[in-house]
């Protein structure tokens, strides 16, 4: 699955990619602009691709690529395609190169099918993000109060807090900013995610009225993560996203 595309001098591109075991990886396509055949309209962002390459120094060298899959609908859509820009972005700097993780082109793969079905694009985003975190070993704890140490479950309401990141229920008074108070629909919403087979996410579901706000809540803790602005989020948020 590419990934991003970079252009290296007049002819050369340098693409990354996804492969099937979930490991990120960069390759050299020499010429790549100039060839006719080789990489004819496969080098676009979260294509399905196979790939012809072999080792060369410290990248692979792409000898060639053929076109499996395309998703129309990131090409159409504003929104989707914000979000598969989106998708990209985060993989990139959530997984690191040639380390493993399996079930993130599976998780990729199947979200970019959702989307292109017409399913809700902040919800896919928002599972597909949370999912992520969850394989990446970034996803909090949302069983206990981080405070007072008392099951969420229990409490009517409860407060997620980007900085500092803390997980807690709704009665302590929390300084600082960027936090958001969720209730008892949002908590079983984030713990189902991380208990469901991933074939089986996908048909999670949440009122309406909050997928906008928990997707800016998500979006938000994953810039606090990376500690940078997130530039495809900040696209959505001033062009697609209305104010919660």
């Amino acid at each position: 699955m590419v990934l991003a595309v970079k252009e290296l001098g007049g002819a050369d591109l340098l693409v990354f990619f996804l492969d099937r075991t979930g490991t990120l990886k960069r390759g050299l396509a020499k010429n790549a602009k100039k060839s006719m055949r080789r990489f004819i309209n496969c080098l676009e962002p979260l294509n399905l691709v196979t790939l012809t390459y072999a080792p060369a120094h410290s990248q692979l060298l792409l000898k060639e690529a053929q076109l499996e899959v395309s998703f129309p609908a990131l090409r159409k859509d504003p929104l989707i395609m914000g979000i598969g820009n989106l998708m990209a972005e985060l993989l990139l700097a959530f997984i690191p190169e040639n380390d493993p993780h399996e079930e993130s082109f599976m998780l990729t793969l199947e979200a970019l099918k959702q989307l292109n079905n017409n399913r809700p694009p902040l919800l896919i985003a928002s599972i597909w993000i949370l999912r992520l975190m969850l394989i990446t070993g970034y996803l909090p704890n949302f069983n206990k109060c981080t405070i007072c140490n008392a099951d969420l479950e229990q409490k009517k309401r409860w407060v997620w807090q980007v900085e500092p990141p803390r997980c807690v229920c709704a009665d302590h008074h929390l300084s600082g900013d960027l936090k958001w108070e969720w209730d008892l629909e949002v908590l079983m919403f984030l713990r189902s995610l991380q208990t469901l087979p991933l074939s089986r996410i996908w048909r999670l579901g949440l009122s309406t009225t909050k997928i906008g706000g928990l997707f800016k809540n998500i979006s938000r803790w994953c810039e606090a993560i990376l500690q940078k602005e997130i530039r495809s989020y900040k696209w959505l948020e001033r062009i697609i996203i209305k104010p919660q």
